[in-house]
């Protein structure tokens, strides 16, 4: 990883005692990252997201980006990383809702910037406007965050492409389609993930400090369950040549490290005149409870160009 430089928006931001002592509204941070395809193919290894359009330039040269582009869940994960950073240990992500108004290249200069926009303080939640720039000014990656601030239990411009519907018939495409996928995540993956992007917490990566928190083992980031449904929705349903326009994610409960995790997508809505899908999109533990739920709105244009 290459951290160019960082900075706070107000004294404490970064230098906040971890977990001890609540933010401001108007208190941020931001960061600066050169990304690289190197970043992209670790993120679909520890992800299992191999969709071409961010690993294959051969595949990407005949789509309308031209070259790979970066997977929604590793700008979600330099998000994550710098609202770590920023809140500290004992933080947990209650809610995210993401955005992806333009693609993001190899070799880009991204500035990734949180901020609180509000506090309630006797719940110790805390609202965060989250957004990635880069460097011609676009935004890549915008959204809003709801953070819980806690310590251990038991421890101290728009894309503008034009597009031509393509038929969703053809593809058969209808209300209820559902895809799944399984995937067991282990501490070894979450070392790979905590070097990728900066995000050390040690209630994934740390089995002797998760056993004495409140969740009495490691657990899966919130990333990498988005990561699942980012590959169902990349490689499965709608499929390739899909572009993920929005995300948003209710986590209800812990995943597990060395726990089975089923990712599903399932088509709640068809708009073929726009090119649009709303998915609902959850996850579920081994026991069949479900982790996350939420809905993906997906653009999906034809997989190559046609000759």
């Amino acid at each position: 990883m290459k951290v160019v430089t960082s900075g706070k928006l107000k004294d404490g931001g970064l230098d906040r005692d971890r977990g001890e002592k609540m933010p401001t509204v108007g208190e941020g941070t931001f960061v600066k990252r050169v990304v690289t395809q190197e970043d992209f193919n670790k993120t679909a290894e520890i992800s299992g997201d191999y969709n071409p359009i961010h690993v294959d330039p051969e595949f990407c040269a005949k789509t309308r980006f031209k070259k790979p582009v970066a997977h929604g869940i590793f700008l979600y994960g330099l998000i994550k990383g710098a609202i770590w950073r920023f809140l500290g240990e004992g933080v947990e992500l209650v809610e995210q809702e993401l955005t992806f108004p333009t693609p993001t290249y190899a070799g880009e200069e991204l500035t990734i910037w949180v901020t609180v926009s509000g506090i309630q303080k006797e719940e110790r939640l805390i609202n965060l406007d989250t957004f990635i720039i880069r460097p011609n000014g676009y935004v890549a990656c915008r959204g809003n965050a709801r953070a819980l601030v806690q310590l251990a239990e038991k421890t101290a411009k728009e894309s503008q492409i034009k597009i031509t519907p393509p038929n969703f018939r053809e593809y058969g495409f209808e209300v209820g389609k559902k895809a799944t996928m399984k995937k067991v995540f282990t501490l070894e993956d979450m070392k790979k993930r905590a070097v990728l992007i900066g995000d050390n917490n040690p209630i994934y990566t740390d089995s002797e400090y998760a056993n004495k928190t409140r969740f009495g083992k490691p657990i899966v980031p919130e990333d990498m369950l988005m990561g699942m449904i980012s590959n169902l929705l990349g490689t499965k349903l709608p499929g390739l040549g899909t572009n993920w326009l929005k995300q948003k994610l209710s986590f209800l409960k812990p995943a597990y490290l060395r726990e089975e995790i089923t990712a599903t997508v399932e088509i709640a809505q068809l708009r073929p005149e726009k090119g649009l899908i709303n998915l609902r999109t959850y996850c579920t533990d081994s026991d069949g409870e479900t982790v996350c739920d939420g809905e993906a709105l997906v653009l999906f244009l034809e997989p190559l160009e046609k000759k």
